[in-house]
């Protein structure tokens, strides 16, 4: 099932107060130019999930519009339904999502990975599939 571009910005607007800021402030076309839509089959039913991240920290000549931190993105993870799309993941700070073989609820668990910083070193977030969206399930440190 190909996915609307369109459509995928559109409820992102509406779950994610800064893509909204974003969209607001550079409008939809800029937005849209930075952002970066893959694939990722994660309950083995033929309708791949997308996972949406920003290619680069803000729009070129646009102000007030972050979609990333210091070192790392915002990802997002949505899937296809019958009007639209609905979010299962939203995941700040990103340095990677990534499947993993356990599946709960009829979804792949989801590995998140967090940047380290100078007094603090870099963990990974563990997410499971509560029947709705993705929850944080264990956190460590990749020492």
């Amino acid at each position: 099932m190909p996915h609307n571009p369109a459509l995928l910005i559109e409820q992102l607007a509406r779950d994610d107060e800064q893509m909204k800021e974003c969209i607001v402030n550079c409008g939809t076309a800029v937005v849209t130019s930075i952002l970066e839509v893959s694939e990722i089959e994660l309950n083995a039913d033929g309708n791949p999930e997308l996972v949406i991240a920003p290619n680069r920290s803000s729009p070129e000549n646009c102000e007030n519009c972050y979609l990333c931190g210091n070192r790392r993105c915002t990802e997002w993870i949505y899937r296809k339904v019958a009007n639209g799309y609905e979010s299962l993941l939203k995941a700040d700070n990103s340095d990677g999502v990534s499947p993993l073989k356990a599946v709960t609820n009829g979804y792949q668990d989801v590995r998140v990975l967090r940047p380290g910083g100078l007094n603090y070193p870099a963990w990974e977030e563990i997410y499971k599939f509560d029947g709705r969206r993705y929850q944080k399930w264990s956190q460590r440190d990749l020492r």
